[in-house]
């Protein structure tokens, strides 16, 4: 059975890859290259390629200075590199990793923060930073069940994590059970009690829980603290839409999406609760405004046209 490299094999090699591309035309000061190539990621090989790249570097405090002076000039690839330097010079401080981490977050690279992250829990399975990172990195995956043990992890270890706390109440409410997901979006307000964004999920919550009432005070609140902020306008448009205010929903829903949009949106509404004409008259107002390319509108018209087909007359 083929063994999966270990995280430090592949974060060297590309960490090393990088450098040497970033490196090729700054002639002068390039790390000389091991002697034998093709043993240079072989086992232990790893740390003497480290060696003779940085031959000077023996301590990894230095070894995390040179990459932090290395990331102010704009030289993430040799930050890498002089970070994982320091990993190698020792791996009881993981400062280099969180910090290499930091890197391909903002890059991105979501594959190559978790093998640093990863690496992190070996050694440290329950650091807090980690768990959460990778806790939220499946969430992003959709890889629920994972997100949640790694979230839990990291709340055992730090009670105030709020962020973790909001992954937990968006997977619950992706599992429907919406008590909990309130629960959760409440103990997390608790740490940051004015976040727009924690109440527009609590009111959002209530929304699917078909609680319209507190849904629009809680979405409220978040508008309140901040009235530009996107999602709770457009939760709240769905709470308009729910309660048979549609072109209340409509305006709010057209401060954060096109117009077209917008009436897709209502129209959607309109249809999971029965409002079947009203759903019909949202949609072709949708396609009229974008009738070129909104297919959604077009798919939610054809749904809607054999749901009324199949559904009884005075039903």
């Amino acid at each position: 059975m083929l063994k999966v490299p270990c995280a430090r094999f592949v974060l060297l090699a590309v960490c090393l890859g990088a450098l040497l591309n970033a490196c090729a035309g700054d002639k002068g000061k390039l790390p000389p290259k091991p002697s034998n190539a093709s043993e240079q990621f072989s086992g232990s090989a790893q740390k003497s390629l480290l060696d003779q790249l940085f031959p000077t570097v023996q301590s990894a405090p230095e070894a995390l200075a040179l990459g932090d002076g290395s990331l102010r000039e704009g030289k993430e690839e040799l930050a890498l590199v002089y970070y994982l330097r320091a990993y190698d010079l020792d791996n009881r401080n993981l400062d280099s990793l969180r910090k290499m981490a930091a890197i391909y977050v903002r890059r991105g690279d979501a594959r190559l923060a978790d093998l640093a992250y990863r690496a992190m829990l070996k050694a440290a399975p329950n650091d807090a930073g980690a768990n959460e990172s990778l806790g939220l990195s499946r969430l992003n995956g959709r890889r629920y069940g994972e997100a949640e043990g790694y979230l839990k992890r990291a709340l055992a270890s730090d009670r105030r994590r709020w962020r973790s706390m909001n992954a937990l109440g968006i997977i619950a409410d992706l599992r429907g059970n919406h008590g909990a997901a309130i629960a959760h979006y409440r103990a997390a307000a608790a740490v940051v009690p004015e976040s727009p964004m924690l109440l527009s999920n609590i009111g959002y919550s209530h929304y699917l829980a078909g609680d319209q009432r507190r849904a629009r005070e809680y979405l409220n609140q978040a508008l309140g603290l901040d009235p530009r902020y996107g999602r709770a306008a457009r939760n709240l448009g769905l709470v308009e839409a729910r309660e048979g205010h549609y072109q209340a929903a409509i305006s709010l829903l057209s401060q954060v999406m096109r117009p077209h949009a917008a009436y897709n949106n209502v129209g959607y509404v309109c249809m999971m609760k029965g409002d079947y004409p009203q759903a019909e008259k949202f949609f072709a107002e949708s396609i009229a405004l974008a009738p070129s390319y909104y297919e959604r509108a077009h798919d939610n018209l054809k749904q809607l046209r054999a749901l009324t087909a199949t559904t009884p007359q005075g039903s």
